[in-house]
């Protein structure tokens, strides 16, 4: 709630409020930190050595992906749609959603990878089209 002193408009920020923008501004500043630096002596700068943007995994989250662009900036891409999953280990995987033969016995189909199994019979028609399973896939 803002409180006016002095002509002056403060707000007071509840202990959960301090912390998060404290979280945000160690991630904005150490993002810095993670950017590639050029070599003593090589006379190449990080631009150089580094052509294109990369993922900045530990920003990445089910629906984004962080880049660090060339000129040290960063590019987040957001999706309406999930396209990362957390892996049994608690990493995010990307979602893979290709068809491809399934290994199990009767389905001729089976999604690639999206943390859970969905294999898919050849025939539209028949009993028990679909089979899923979830967990420790990945």
């Amino acid at each position: 709630m803002a409180r006016l002193r002095r002509g002056v408009a403060r707000q007071r920020w509840s202990r959960a409020q301090f912390v998060a923008q404290s979280l945000v501004l160690v991630a904005v500043l150490g993002a810095g930190l993670l950017l590639p630096v050029p070599f003593a002596g090589s006379g190449a700068s990080a631009a150089d050595k580094n052509p294109v943007s990369f993922e900045v995994g530990y920003l990445r989250s089910a629906f984004s992906s962080t880049y660090a662009q060339r000129d040290g900036s960063m590019k987040t891409v957001l999706s309406l749609a999930p396209v990362h999953y957390r892996d049994a280990k608690g990493g995010w995987r990307d979602i893979k959603s290709n068809l491809v033969a399934s290994d199990r016995e009767g389905y001729a189909w089976r999604n690639e990878e999206a943390g859970f199994k969905a294999d898919l019979k050849g025939d539209a028609g028949a009993e028990d089209l679909v089979r899923f399973e979830t967990g420790g896939f990945g």
